[in-house]
């Protein structure tokens, strides 16, 4: 409603695991000004997309190793939307899957933010 990236949910993580798919981030910029919530016609034209490095199954399942089914999805969910923030923000958009794993490792409640 306000425009901000919200939490992703873990189902993303279930999806991409259970059906062994890869995951594209992708950060839409634009669109909440242009289609605001409750209104039916468009107030521009200012949107875009930036495309983020392909995350393969293989690199999730990677991630995802040894972990409990639902800190798997989790932590799926937790990397992808960290990956769409640096996309926002312009920061580079790489997954190290060590560096994730040792920080979930250590706090596995950590906040996207902390990737």
């Amino acid at each position: 409603m306000t425009g901000e990236i919200q939490e992703f949910k873990a189902t993303i993580g279930y999806l991409a695991l259970n059906f062994k798919i890869g995951l594209l981030p992708i950060y839409l910029h634009g669109t909440h000004d242009v289609l605001p919530k409750g209104t039916v016609l468009l107030k521009g034209r200012e949107v875009g997309a930036r495309i983020g490095p392909f995350v393969s199954v293989e690199e999730l399942e990677k991630l995802a190793e040894g972990l409990p089914k639902s800190d798997a999805y989790r932590l799926i969910a937790v990397t992808i939307q960290h990956m769409v923030e640096n996309l926002r923000d312009g920061l580079p958009c790489r997954l190290d899957i060590e560096e994730v794993r040792r920080k979930w490792k250590s706090e596995p409640r950590l906040e996207v933010a902390t990737f």
